[in-house]
């Protein structure tokens, strides 16, 4: 397929199956808006999360590009409820930024944060859709993995995700916000410490009535994050989960009432290096 392509929001066309997507743009590889119950199925997308800038915020050209824009994603979805991601491989590349190194992980790989301005260029990227469905899908490379804003009730389930690069506040395999009664289950989430840069691995964030199951978590050199959180998020369940290698905490609750954790184990962190 052509560069850049871009499948704009769909209201005819109900899903979008078996093809590859190559894209250097700034704009998402896959965008749906305003359609309801897209099947987004056997898809492999290779994007590179283009920085892309929508301007200041007073409108003065003297000031330059402040304000980035949400954008660079593989797949963006907003105001599409019910939408299915089945079968989909997301992955974004980008070259070695260093020079200087000649061998090594690092030489041919892109190894810790990404700039600010592409701290919006996720693998999957969700807002104001009910209920989205995620299955086999497997993702890497991104700012963050897979992040969904006010989309209530989502499943994900047979998920991987694995070496975000942020940066701050970026960097989750896995991070929904103000999306209650949200499920994820049978999932990975892998975070090199000498290529990723990630923040919290795994977070559920003001997002009540969720259910975390059947998870393996490795990996984190994180300053500021933790294995799983529950942050601002009441009555969550945890249950089967084992976290391993991250820096400092490996479960955490925070300002968030009645949440269980149940047959979870923690091994091997490194709290001080």
């Amino acid at each position: 397929p052509p560069r850049s392509t871009l499948f704009p929001y769909t209201t005819l066309f109900r899903s979008v199956e078996d093809i590859e997507i190559i894209t250097d743009g700034t704009a998402p590889a896959i965008f749906v808006y305003g359609a309801s119950n897209v099947v987004l199925r056997n898809i492999k997308i290779v994007h590179t999360g283009q920085p892309r800038f929508r301007g200041n915020l007073d409108n003065d050209p003297t000031l330059g590009n402040l304000w980035v824009d949400q954008s660079g994603a593989g797949i963006h979805f907003q105001n599409s409820p019910n939408i299915q991601i089945e079968n989909v491989h997301v992955s974004l590349v980008r070259p070695s930024p260093n020079p200087y190194a000649s061998d090594g992980v690092c030489a041919d790989q892109y190894c810790g944060p990404f700039p600010f301005d592409m701290k919006y260029a996720y693998n999957i990227y969700g807002l104001d859709s009910e209920a989205p469905t995620l299955s086999n899908v497997y993702v890497t490379g991104g700012s963050t993995g897979f992040w969904c804003q006010d989309c209530p009730y989502g499943k994900v389930s047979h998920y991987k995700a694995e070496n975000l690069h942020g940066p701050y506040p970026r960097g989750q395999c896995f991070q929904v916000v103000s999306c209650a009664g949200f499920t994820l289950s049978d999932f990975t989430c892998m975070q090199d410490n000498e290529l990723a840069f990630p923040e919290d691995d795994i977070s559920i964030w003001n997002s009540s009535y969720g259910v975390i199951q059947r998870g393996f978590v490795q990996g984190g050199n994180a300053p500021h994050g933790v294995g799983l959180i529950s942050e601002m998020s009441d009555h969550v369940v945890v249950h089967d989960v084992d976290v391993t290698l991250v820096g400092g905490t490996c479960f955490s609750a925070y300002g968030a009432h009645n949440v269980t954790f149940l047959r979870t184990r923690a091994k091997n962190n490194h709290a001080d290096g």
